[in-house]
């Protein structure tokens, strides 16, 4: 990606001068190389941890926008939604669009480019995708001492109205709606979830603070990886009904003055999944997040699977 400099992005009704980052091809060329076989492999879901997918000086500029406290009510200030559901999500806030800095609003711009997408598409073999369209469940996201998010797949499809035809070609779409009220007026498409990205902000953060994000079997007697969501690191995966994932330990550990932060974003299709991605091949019946408890063990370290260590920290970015 590119170091910082003016450009100006058509956001929303106004125009913001962001700072020009963008992914370089020939760097994504050689991580998708890297990172390929492993992704289409990995256990117990097609996944993939990368280091370097962006120059230290960038993750720096979107770190330094993003809070570092949360408010005693367990909400960070600008939030657009906080989790307060004990055992559940808890003490975890969104930030989305409106109350985002110039860098961060940036990084987002260059997650839905086409350079990007069509890198994620080869490395999932999932085409064509399209990024969230708004924030449903994408932006910034921030857990605070305690916090937890329970072990989960997520919700399936949304309907968005297509709008427009993009630059490039693609087709734009907004408006989008999921839930149990949601239902197609004829000009909506129904967007189905297939791949999430993480990417963490968390400096010095030692395993004692927990907030590994966890990979678990789809039986739930298995969890086959813990990833510390250290400085920089970048995990994305394929989101299908048995991609169970979530850091359900309580991080009990972390300082008041401390946060979990992550940019978390997610793309779709339009394109039918296939039935072996769906609970009972059941591909068209919406659900929301489903949340799931460990068979026969309490916690990922007594449920191991043996089959890869735990991603640990990252060199220290400073």
């Amino acid at each position: 990606m590119a170091s910082p400099s003016s450009s100006v992005h058509a956001l929303g009704s106004r125009d913001w001068a962001l700072p020009n980052v963008s992914f370089h091809r020939q760097h994504l060329d050689a991580l998708l190389a890297a990172h390929v076989g492993a992704y289409r492999t990995a256990l117990p879901f097609p996944h993939t941890v990368i280091e370097s997918l962006m120059p230290l000086e960038v993750v720096r500029a979107v770190a330094s926008e993003i809070p570092e406290q949360m408010l005693q009510s367990g909400c960070v200030p600008g939030a657009a939604v906080c989790y307060r559901k004990k055992n559940v999500h808890f003490r975890k806030s969104e930030i989305h669009h409106n109350s985002m800095g110039m860098h961060t609003r940036a990084l987002f711009a260059a997650l839905r480019s086409r350079v990007f997408v069509k890198f994620l598409e080869r490395l999932s073999g999932i085409r064509p995708l399209i990024p969230d369209p708004g924030y449903q469940g994408s932006g910034v996201h921030l857990t605070g001492s305690g916090g937890i998010l329970k072990v989960h797949h997520d919700f399936n499809f949304m309907l968005c109205r297509r709008l427009d035809e993009a630059d490039g070609g693609g087709s734009r779409y907004g408006d989008c709606k999921r839930g149990a009220n949601m239902n197609s007026d004829g000009r909506s498409h129904r967007l189905h979830r297939r791949v999430n990205v993480f990417f963490y902000l968390n400096h010095d953060w030692p395993d004692h603070y927990n907030g590994h994000l966890e990979l678990w079997a789809r039986n739930m007697s298995t969890c086959h990886k813990r990833i510390l969501p250290s400085f920089g690191r970048f995990v994305a995966f394929s989101s299908t009904d048995f991609s169970l994932h979530g850091h359900p330990a309580p991080m009990d550990a972390l300082p008041q003055n401390r946060l979990r932060r992550s940019i978390a974003f997610y793309y779709y299709s339009t394109l039918d999944r296939p039935k072996q991605e769906c609970e009972d091949g059941d591909c068209f019946s919406f659900h929301d997040a489903v949340w799931k408890d460990p068979i026969g063990c309490p916690s990922c370290s007594e449920c191991s699977a043996g089959v890869a260590p735990p991603v640990l920290q990252a060199p220290d970015p400073n």
